[in-house]
């Protein structure tokens, strides 16, 4: 009859220890943001990559396929140009101006280091 009691407590000990576990691991938000960062810095490297590619291939519709559906361009010292016709015009200008070897840089922070 001794035994009989203690299967109560016993269940009721082990039901009440496996809810007590170890902690779950939180994220540690440096470690987030910097995992986040350097995502979006491959992302940035892939789509530069694919506009220089398209550029220098003198692709149209590849520099088209960076933008999304309502595309605006803000080409340094041109006016704005707004619109797919309006850049797909804007891209054949340039290409039959004999725009060759493209090549985008990442810019750096104040310190020197890329920004990643």
């Amino acid at each position: 009859m001794k035994y009989r009691a203690l299967v109560p407590v016993m269940l009721g000990l082990l039901v009440a220890t496996s809810a007590c576990g170890p902690p779950a691991e939180e994220e540690d938000p440096v470690t987030e943001q910097a995992t986040s960062t350097q995502e979006a810095a491959e992302g940035f490297d892939a789509i530069a990559a694919q506009w220089d590619a398209s550029l220098n291939g003198h692709d149209v519709e590849g520099v088209l396929s960076i933008f999304g559906a309502d595309p605006v361009m803000m080409p340094p010292g041109a006016p704005v140009v707004v619109g797919t016709e309006a850049i797909a015009q804007w891209m054949q200008a340039l290409f039959e101006q004999g725009v060759t070897d493209v090549r985008n840089e990442v810019a750096s922070r104040s310190d020197g280091a890329p920004i990643r």
